[in-house]
């Protein structure tokens, strides 16, 4: 795969960041159908030994903590600055620089794999490749 380092969008270096995470991250620990699983207890590093999806395990990290990224203990759902996910995702499109076709690709399983995007039943590891095949056709211009 084409080397990604001089991107055109800063943004889609948070995609990369996180790719490099789950990548890492154990098969056992990675749900791509719910943003956090149900054992979750409200820790913010998910050290309950919980699953959750490529969103869910961004707001775990650093970089997304900083910016405003968390999930919401009462509602289980990503919230960015306050904002929760049920309102509406353009806030988390803006955040990585994506359109809404872009962004359901990347974060939002389909059951049946079609139009380019993982199942439910994905690994980290497939999702992480996933993420920098997107972030390769950003960077081409072949999607926006």
């Amino acid at each position: 795969m084409k080397h990604l380092t001089k991107l055109k969008n800063k943004k889609w270096n948070r995609i990369l960041k996180l790719a490099d995470f789950l990548e890492s991250l154990p098969r056992k620990r990675f749900d791509f159908s719910i943003w956090v699983g149900n054992e979750w207890k409200g820790a913010p590093d998910l050290s309950c030994g919980t699953t959750a999806c490529a969103l869910g395990w961004a707001t775990t990290l650093p970089l997304f903590r900083r910016l405003g990224l968390r999930l919401s203990p009462r509602t289980r759902w990503p919230i960015l600055n306050h904002r929760s996910m049920i309102r509406g995702d353009a806030p988390f499109r803006k955040l990585f620089g994506l359109s809404e076709a872009t962004f359901d690709r990347l974060f939002r399983p389909l059951f049946d794999e079609m139009s380019g995007c993982l199942g439910q039943n994905a690994t980290p590891k497939q999702w992480a490749k996933h993420a920098r095949r997107i972030v390769l056709e950003l960077q081409d211009g072949r999607i926006v």
